[in-house]
């Protein structure tokens, strides 16, 4: 029969002390003959009293299972096994702490640029806040499942409309955490990364620009039956503006006088302030949103198709979408941020002007635009 050993289940502790809320909990130790008590803090990225409670709610059913199934401290008998089968142990860490042990890794090990450094932490924090967003409850490596990895990526490309560069570089990032994560025996599972496609840089593989038939037929089947779609994507079409920008968009954001759209840098992907000017369609569009007679701090895109004080949610624009593309079939290759890349095509072949384009995508030089349009097929060598 297998030892039993004595504990005290974990329990959250809302202590107003310095280090805040805490877990505590008491496990028996071979070593002194008796329990000792064990404190893991709530992280101080959980700031409210719900996400405090959903973190510690969590932990603790997995404490309690530890200690039920048998958990203890034993140093002698861990020393023993570390000596006799040192490549079977590892220790299963909390995201929180793998983190920072893997940018010490890029930093000092495999000695990555600081710009590198960067942008794989951001690229695991867009992660990670993307997961906080969808209720997904993420402590451990281990709790990051290979469906989670394939929706994010899916959601890249068919809600931020992100290149195939971005794509493949944010994924290169994420494998390589897991990957040396693996290595150093922070966890035991396989990197649920490893099943996501890498996508191919060559045009034509996302995102195609609609032809003149295929617009003729759309815009008016979405005026009539998603008319509050059409007027999001006019701002994608009119505004070339990405659909996470446009949701973040307040009445604030709209010089009635001057007819530009002030974009500041908190709403931007490339994080700088823009003035993009109003083309005559689209200001149609906002006079008929009637956007002057609501509060400047109010969203301009709402769930509840009006302007409010809560932002239009993450995904409303694509899933409305999806029943646009079932209706008309079109494949995958076509997605609502397509509109973008049909108005840069239309633009450039009316005034082959470059500049204009440059600076309505916020480009940071004509080399980015030459490039962008290159691989829309309206460039060559």
């Amino acid at each position: 029969m297998e030892k039993t050993f004595d504990f005290k289940p974990a329990k959250l502790v809302k202590s107003s002390a310095g280090k805040g809320w805490y877990i505590v909990f008491y496990v028996w130790d071979v070593q002194k003959n008796d329990l000792v008590r064990k404190r893991k803090y709530i992280p101080a990225k959980y700031s409210t009293d719900s996400s405090k409670e959903a973190y510690a709610k969590d932990l603790i059913k997995k404490i309690n299972k530890l200690l039920k199934e048998g958990y203890h401290i034993d140093r002698v008998k861990a020393k023993k096994a570390k000596e006799e089968n040192p490549e079977d142990l590892y220790h299963e860490l909390l995201l929180e702490e793998a983190i920072p042990r893997y940018m010490n890794y890029c930093e000092n090990i495999a000695k990555n640029s600081p710009g590198e450094i960067h942008a794989k932490h951001d690229v695991i924090e867009h992660f990670l806040k993307w997961s906080e967003e969808k209720n997904f409850q993420l402590y451990y490596l281990s709790d990051v499942k290979p469906f989670m990895a394939q929706k994010y990526f899916d959601e890249l490309i068919e809600i931020k409309g992100i290149s195939a560069k971005t794509y493949n570089n944010s994924l290169g990032r994420l494998k390589n955490f897991y990957n040396v994560a693996k290595k150093r025996k922070w966890t035991q599972v396989d990197n649920p990364f490893n099943e996501v496609e890498r996508q191919s840089t060559e045009y034509g593989e996302k995102n195609l620009p609609y032809s003149e038939s295929q617009i003729k037929e759309i815009i008016p089947y979405i005026k009539e039956k998603e008319p509050y779609l059409y007027k999001f994507i006019c701002f994608i079409y009119y505004a070339l503006m990405r659909t996470t920008e446009i949701r973040r968009l307040k009445i604030e954001n709209i010089d009635f006088e001057k007819r530009v759209l002030k974009i500041y840098s908190n709403q931007s992907k490339v994080k700088k302030f823009d003035i993009l000017p109003i083309a005559d369609k689209l200001m149609e569009v906002i006079e008929d949103m009637d956007l002057q007679n609501y509060p400047s701090d109010y969203y301009i895109f709402s769930a509840k198709r009006k302007p409010s004080e809560k932002p239009l949610g993450t995904g409303w624009a694509t899933e409305r979408y999806k029943k646009i593309k079932n209706h008309f079939k079109l494949d995958r290759n076509y997605t609502i941020y397509s509109f973008k890349h049909t108005a840069v095509c239309r633009w450039y072949e009316k005034e082959k002007d470059i500049v204009r384009i440059q600076r309505m995508c916020r480009h940071s030089s004509i080399e980015m635009t030459a490039r962008y349009l290159k691989s829309l097929g309206l460039l060559t060598d």
